[in-house]
């Protein structure tokens, strides 16, 4: 039973990490203002995504009732300067409040205005080239809604930033087909017994496994082949 669940624990971990060179979670926080603790600045940097009242940022909203609304800001400061090359940008699925644009400063002096941030959950990216760079933040520069905030800001690191040229390789870009791991449970020479995919080795262009059937449907897959073997290494004891 102990083995099964360090099988079950290890798959569902290698499923369900997210995109690699993350540098976001790296960073001291900080916002111009808060609306609670629940919705702290770390929030942004958690890897809860698009879940209404967890995992958000949000502002300590001022508005009027001629259109006035005072636009937060949030930055991102690490402890050393950090190469970078792209940013998500992730609003609040509230429906109440949306989070339209802003702008990217930089602490080079550049900035970049970001617009069109989508309603619906999905990330808004923003590529770049590379800047070397202490901090970051995000100015919001247009929304509705009282209690403006992001539910995610990710934050990539450029190639340049990494020391090992193996970790300058994105493993989401394929170079001509599409790729896949196979596990061969059992084999003999020139054969094989079971064979599976593991979960979460498409490439990017080939879709991410990102829904809770696809994540099952691997394990099961797993399962089997890890049985098959099992019976086979048992079947060769006696």
């Amino acid at each position: 039973m102990k083995f099964w669940s360090t099988v079950v624990f290890f798959c569902l971990v290698y499923t369900m990490s997210g995109q690699t060179g993350n540098i976001a979670g790296e960073a001291k926080i900080s916002a111009s203002t808060v609306l609670s603790e629940a919705f702290s600045p770390d929030n942004i940097a958690d890897g809860v995504i698009g879940i209404s009242g967890k995992g958000e940022w949000a502002c300590e909203g001022v508005t009027t009732d001629w259109g006035y609304i005072r636009f937060p800001w949030i930055e991102l400061r690490w402890d050393m300067p950090r190469k970078i090359n792209r940013i998500v940008l992730y609003d609040r699925p509230s429906g109440k409040e949306f989070t339209a644009g802003g702008k990217l400063i930089f602490s080079d002096g550049s900035l970049v205005w970001v617009n069109r941030i989508p309603d619906n959950g999905e990330g808004k990216e923003i590529r770049f080239d590379t800047k070397t760079v202490e901090w970051v933040k995000f100015q919001v520069t247009d929304g509705n809604g009282r209690d403006l905030g992001l539910s995610e800001m990710e934050v990539f690191a450029a190639p340049e930033d990494k020391e090992e040229p193996v970790l300058w390789v994105d493993p989401y870009i394929e170079t001509n087909r599409g790729r896949y791991l196979f596990f061969i449970t059992g084999s003999r020479p020139f054969g094989m017994v079971g064979a599976l995919l593991l979960p979460g080795t498409r490439t990017r262009t080939e879709g991410a496994i990102t829904t809770m059937t696809d994540i099952f449907s691997g394990l099961s897959k797993f399962t089997a082949g890890c049985w098959v073997a099992w019976r086979s290494c048992r079947r060769r004891q006696s």
